[in-house]
């Protein structure tokens, strides 16, 4: 069992310093953290998230591809900071790889966009939980 630590009082430099540590400690958290190297991915922890999903949607972390930049925001505890990062690490994934490819073509349908948008999520909150609950 690792020890829990407190990000509520930290500054996001401090959050992410121990969020890595943290991540760090579990053969999973090292492959994630490794497959976002290999991507050319930065992590970014922030307090200032931009809006993702193009609708000005603010949340506890953003994959944006464009800048190859992942962003979390340390507010809410370690808990969530570790959800988020594993949520998000596996959005890159999804973009990276076939599955985004795969999805393209229903992005001309309203149903088929959303559907495969609701996917996306849904994946990327059963791995996050996944993360979480085997971290400990």
């Amino acid at each position: 069992m690792h020890e829990p630590y407190d990000s509520y009082n930290l500054s996001p430099a401090q959050a992410e310093r121990q969020l890595l540590a943290e991540v760090g400690k579990t053969a999973l958290g090292r492959a994630l953290l490794d497959y976002l190297k290999q991507q050319g991915v930065e992590i970014v922890v922030t307090e200032d998230v931009p809006p993702v999903l193009g609708a000005g949607i603010v949340a506890g972390g953003g994959y944006m591809p464009s800048e190859k930049k992942l962003y979390l925001d340390p507010r809410g505890g370690a808990d969530r900071l570790l959800h988020f990062f594993a949520h998000e690490t596996r959005h890159v994934a999804q973009i990276e790889t076939e599955m985004q490819r795969n999805f393209s073509a229903a992005a001309f349908e309203p149903h088929g966009h959303l559907f495969a948008v609701r996917l996306m999520e849904m994946d990327a909150d059963a791995f996050a939980v996944y993360f979480v609950y085997n971290h400990a």
